[in-house]
């Protein structure tokens, strides 16, 4: 028993350092549209709509530079087209883009002021309704800044690229959603709060 007191008073001591090492992000902002390629000569645009995104960020540092997450971010848009020389886009039908990715992070400082970078996998859920769904590999590189005023909460913001494998460049049929290219490249813009642990 008198063996265990050291490493159980020293497990106890290292616990709130490693806890600070812990994050979860609450975020919310904005991706932009995504242009598709078209197989009718009479579609003058067809693209995935831009629009609102949120999403939570599972931040976990096992050194005081490198460490993993797991993102989830939720975007409602539709699937959007102009005819001829129509001067504006009407919406064909909406849609749901969801990302989840577990990505590496490398931040610069472990200060009040955190800057980042990250790159990940994931994947890329595609949804309508009515006409099912569509599960594809996605990707992710970005970056961003944390900024810590307060001990255990904070503020978050970053850019991400969010390309979504579509494989489906080679085909002359497009699927249910419209995609006839090989990615969807869309770029996404979102900040909220982030709380230690």
């Amino acid at each position: 028993m008198k063996r265990l007191l050291p490493f159980a008073l020293g497990l106890a001591l290292a616990a709130p350092a490693w806890a600070q090492d812990t994050e979860i992000s609450l975020l919310a902002g904005s991706t932009t549209s995504a242009d598709l390629d078209r197989k009718a000569l009479q579609v003058g645009e067809l693209k995935v709509g831009g629009g609102f995104t949120w999403g939570l960020v599972a931040t976990h540092f096992f050194t005081p530079r490198i460490g993993a997450e797991l993102s989830w971010a939720h975007q409602d848009t539709a699937l959007e087209m102009k005819a001829g020389t129509a001067s504006e886009a009407f919406p064909l039908f909406e849609m749901e883009l969801r990302q989840l990715h577990a990505s590496v992070v490398y931040r610069f400082s472990n200060g009040r002021v955190q800057p980042f970078l990250t790159a990940g996998l994931g994947a890329a859920f595609l949804g309508a309704d009515d006409m099912g769904g569509e599960t594809r590999l996605a990707w992710a590189l970005g970056g961003g800044v944390k900024w810590y005023p307060w001990q255990r909460a904070g503020f978050r913001a970053q850019a991400r690229f969010n390309p979504t494998r579509l494989a489906d460049g080679d085909s002359d049929y497009c699927d249910p959603f419209g995609f006839c290219q090989d990615s969807l490249r869309q770029f996404e813009l979102t900040a909220g709060v982030a709380i230690r642990f």
